[in-house]
């Protein structure tokens, strides 16, 4: 009896060390999502700039959605500018079809 019951914590321990393993993970790729997006919109870009607001990233635990807020990008060369609200770029991370989305919301 004892040892079954050792067994179970065993088994208990297993399935919270890999949860918890899970969720470190997914906030590691939810950070690397944000600093990505940040320094692409902070590079250098040949003939347009790039402005985001805020970046956000949800979607625990089977996917990364990044939200970014209040987006411009403008090219002084064209004359040209682009804003909008709102982009929605979403990934599945377990199995499964890729689900890549861009919702836009122009102002």
């Amino acid at each position: 009896m004892r040892f079954i019951r050792l067994l179970g914590v065993a088994a208990l321990v297993l399935v919270v060390a890999g949860a918890g393993a899970a969720a470190v993970a997914w906030y590691a790729a939810a950070r690397t999502v944000e600093r990505e997006v940040r320094t692409w919109a902070d590079e250098a870009h040949a003939g347009y700039t790039v402005h985001v607001g805020r970046v956000s990233v949800s979607g625990f635990p089977t996917r990364l959605v990044a939200t970014l807020d209040d987006v411009s990008i403008t090219s002084e060369q064209l004359a040209l500018r682009y804003d909008t609200d709102r982009i929605l770029i979403a990934r599945n991370l377990q199995g499964g079809p890729d689900r890549k989305s861009t919702r836009l919301n122009s102002s």
